[in-house]
């Protein structure tokens, strides 16, 4: 990886749920992967990484049990296949800025969410408030998929 490119670092869980941090430019650190993980993954679980000389250190102090294996290797097909959609997903921008990259991913991640659970998601989004009917009235109402990121008022 060189110098110019930024890092992203990226987990799938077994029940689907994702993550893709930003870890700044260049080659994975042990201290950048263990700060993009901590708060990802839970003391206990296997994860299955590619051969990167920063996830054994950064694993180890998490206490999260490590697999390596061949960046090639099916093991970790599912973390190839989400790096093609959002290669894909990014495809249809005239460029990336790299101070919203950040937004990007999370855009990302909310799409693939919403690909995923329509129904749920849409029955979230038109509960979130009464339908008020001025400009004025929509000043101070949260956008209705906020709540799936956390963000308050």
């Amino acid at each position: 990886m060189s110098k110019e490119q930024i890092c992203v670092v990226t987990g799938i869980a077994d029940d689907g749920s994702a993550f893709l941090t930003m870890s700044r430019r260049g080659l994975l650190s042990k201290n950048r992967a263990l700060a993009a993980l901590d708060g990802k993954l839970a003391p206990g679980v296997v994860a299955v990484t590619d051969k990167a000389t920063a996830y054994p250190g950064a694993t180890e102090a998490l206490g999260v049990a490590l697999t390596r294996t061949e960046a090639d290797d099916h093991a970790i097909n599912r973390v190839n296949t989400l790096h093609s959609l959002f290669h894909g997903f990014l495809s249809g921008f005239r460029g990336v800025s790299t101070k919203r990259l950040d937004e990007y991913l999370a855009w990302f991640l909310w799409r693939r969410t919403y690909a995923q659970d329509r129904e749920d998601i849409a029955v979230r989004q038109v509960n979130v408030t009464t339908c008020d009917d001025t400009v004025r009235d929509w000043a101070h109402v949260m956008p209705p998929y906020m709540d799936y990121w956390g963000v308050t008022i």
